[in-house]
């Protein structure tokens, strides 16, 4: 079955999140003080682990594949940019 899932993560240099293959992040946000990421999964799927970087608005970027999102923190005050 095909859902949306949230995921919520702690803001770390290196993210590893759990979630069905093929799974397609929708979006990155702050959620009651927390980040989380929502995807698209497929719940018959197997599970794999994916490793995500976090950086903050003028922090060197590096080892990354592709954005998926850039989310506030802190009432705004911090910005940080999700990349896989």
């Amino acid at each position: 079955m095909r859902t949306v899932h949230k995921f919520p993560f702690v803001v770390e240099d290196e993210v590893k999140i759990e979630m069905p293959i093929g799974a397609k992040i929708l979006k990155v946000e702050e959620q009651d003080g927390s980040p989380c990421m929502w995807a698209l999964v497929d719940t018959k799927r197997m599970k794999h682990t994916r490793t995500f970087r976090v950086f903050g608005t003028g922090h060197p970027v590096e080892m990354v594949k592709h954005h998926i999102g850039t989310f506030l923190s802190k009432g705004g005050d911090r910005v940080w940019h999700v990349f896989e």
